[in-house]
């Protein structure tokens, strides 16, 4: 009854598509099909999909017209018409919500069961999705059917998802989210400045302006995206950052930052091309290039997002103290500014 076609993406990483397809007498009374990433998830959903379609009652009430199900996809749909643009959410939960939809938004709200749940968690961490991330779709759906459940008077089985939650804590299938300590080595930094010196002649994208800026900067790359000419003041040193993310406050974010010397003149010598923008490049472009080019030359865990870690522990290294530093960073707390001060030992100076 299920299918699963492989097929090659643009960025040379592969696409399985699964399709379930149910006959009655020769004909075809109902077919859907999802794509993933991941083979593993694609086989997932096709055995948990057939499993519900044969043992649920689900094929007779497709070929007959009957189906007084609540499905997860519908709640979605409706948590984010209603709440989204009371919220104000950001890019990153809108996206999962649209993951979750697409991996779990047949089930049956009502009918829901633990162990559907945790054999949901135990695929995702089988096809390489990080415990942390499947843990987010645990929240999210709890998020989700408690929303449905107070606010709207549907019946939502949350209790399967807190048990799900719990063995699947135990069982060591999720967890908390660790901070990153990632730091780029003086030779990593090397290469791929040197890659990019060599192949950027090629590219729309002066990759290696923007890794020098990054680290010069502690920008995010949307942010440097987004820095604008009549943003810079040059008498203070300082920039105007739209938007900066922050985990509080989802809009009204715009905060001036300082520059340090070596970030001016990389702003320097970019040409003006009419855009309002100084680097006018896509920033996800900017991140996949990024991405790419670690691929090749074999660095392991490297993200562009790691550069801001690399500038903030470069400023304390300097000599900056925590209030200083986080007018270069934007952070607002201490605690909150930890999260990127990675100090390696050897670089602490003893003082007598």
């Amino acid at each position: 009854m299920a299918s699963i076609i492989a097929r090659r993406l643009k960025d040379g990483s592969k696409s399985y598509r699964a399709t379930i397809t149910i006959k009655r007498k020769g004909i075809v009374v109902h077919a859907e099909s999802l794509s993933f990433r991941a083979l593993e998830l694609a086989k997932s959903w096709a055995r948990q999909r057939e499993v519900e379609l044969k043992d649920r009652g689900g094929v007779n009430n497709i070929a007959t017209g009957k189906n007084d199900k609540t499905d997860i996809a519908s709640l979605i749909d409706r948590y984010i018409t209603e709440f989204k643009s009371i919220q104000k959410w950001g890019r990153t939960k809108e996206s999962h919500l649209g993951l979750l939809r697409r991996l779990v938004g047949h089930w049956d709200a009502a009918g829901l069961t633990t162990e559907q749940v945790v054999e949901h968690v135990r695929h995702r961490r089988i096809a390489g999705t990080g415990p942390a991330t499947v843990n987010n779709d645990l929240i999210w759906l709890r998020t989700v059917l408690k929303t449905a459940r107070s606010a709207w008077g549907v019946l939502a089985n949350v209790q399967a998802i807190d048990d799900a939650s719990h063995a699947s804590r135990h069982l060591k299938l999720t967890s908390k989210s660790h901070q990153r300590e990632r730091r780029p080595s003086g030779e990593e930094i090397a290469k791929l400045e040197s890659w990019f010196d060599r192949n950027d002649g090629r590219r729309q994208i002066p990759m290696h302006e923007l890794i020098r800026f990054a680290i010069h900067s502690a920008r995010r790359e949307d942010e440097i995206c987004r820095l604008r000419w009549n943003d810079i003041d040059r008498q203070s040193m300082t920039t105007l950052i739209r938007g900066m993310k922050d985990p509080t406050r989802k809009l009204g974010n715009d905060i001036s930052v300082k520059l340090s010397m070596q970030g001016l003149e990389i702003i320097d010598r970019q040409p003006r091309s009419g855009d309002e923008r100084i680097f006018p490049y896509d920033s996800k472009s900017v991140s996949s290039a990024f991405t790419r080019a670690c691929k090749i030359l074999n660095i392991k865990d490297l993200r562009f997002h790691d550069l801001r870690h690399e500038a903030t522990c470069r400023l304390f290294e300097l000599g900056y103290q925590i209030h200083e530093v986080a007018q270069f960073t934007g952070h607002r707390s201490w605690a909150t500014l930890k999260r990127y001060t990675h100090l390696r030992a050897a670089d602490v100076r003893l003082r007598n």
